[in-house]
């Protein structure tokens, strides 16, 4: 399953952070270009049937709470 993420409300690095994360529950390969961050998921575990929506809501908190450390400049 390919999961796409636009850059304009996705941090790259939230998605590598959550990569990391979640690297025991799947197999994870990321590919980043000027406008989109995809993201390959492949051998799921069978005991999450929703990882890619926690995947997901993860890389989203990440994004929003590095935006705002660097609009505070905490970063």
């Amino acid at each position: 399953m390919t999961l796409m993420f636009s850059r304009s409300l996705y941090d790259p690095d939230a998605l590598r952070e959550t990569v990391a994360a979640y690297g025991e529950l799947a197999t994870w390969t990321i590919t980043v270009d000027d406008h989109t961050i995809a993201v390959v998921c492949t051998d799921p575990s069978p005991e999450i049937p929703d990882l890619t929506d926690h995947f997901a809501n993860h890389a989203l908190h990440l994004s929003i709470a590095n935006a705002r450390r660097s609009s505070e400049g905490n970063l």
